[in-house]
């Protein structure tokens, strides 16, 4: 799906988040008006959204907003420091995920 608005205008968003998550955490933080579709697409490139519907654990839940919070408070100290909340976020989607298999 392309993003139908803002800087990144045409422009997939599954392509944008690996550009620009930043830009797609702030679209769902500040934009209101879009459509429900838009907003769950970009959720789901984020992974904040499993199969379709929100995550069900709130593992999943806490994991989302803490990078979203991430991104907001680091987005401004450059590419390094999100490469450290990125790298922060994958690895605790997976140390949640690997607490219940055990």
């Amino acid at each position: 799906m392309q993003i139908p608005f803002g800087k990144y205008e045409g422009i997939e968003i599954r392509d944008i988040k690996e550009r620009d998550p930043r830009y797609l955490c702030w679209c769902l933080d500040n934009c209101t008006n879009m459509t429900a579709a838009v907003r769950c697409e970009i959720m789901r490139a984020l992974g904040l959204l499993a199969d379709g519907t929100l995550a069900k654990t709130i593992d999943g839940e806490l994991i989302g907003r803490w990078f979203v919070e991430m991104v907001r408070e680091f987005q401004r100290e450059g590419d390094e420091a999100m490469r450290v909340v990125e790298r922060g976020y994958h690895l605790l989607k997976h140390l949640a995920h690997n607490a219940y298999r055990e």
